[in-house]
């Protein structure tokens, strides 16, 4: 839901809305102001999105 995205950006967290359940439902109505770093279409996306972004920051930090 946006409610989860937002509480993950608040918190300094990335969110993800994912498209199952009531994710799909909402999609097309993000409260003001709110985004998320990533939608995705089911709980196996959104793990692999984490795998990713993690890979990605862990790179960028080992670079000098």
């Amino acid at each position: 839901r946006w409610l989860d995205v937002e509480l993950a950006r608040r918190i300094g967290g990335k969110g993800i809305l994912v498209r199952t359940g009531y994710g799909a439902a909402v999609e097309q109505q993000p409260p003001s102001g709110v985004t998320a770093d990533a939608i995705v279409n089911n709980l196996v996306e959104a793990a692999s999105w984490v795998l990713a972004d993690v890979n990605l920051r862990r790179h960028a930090l080992a670079k000098p």
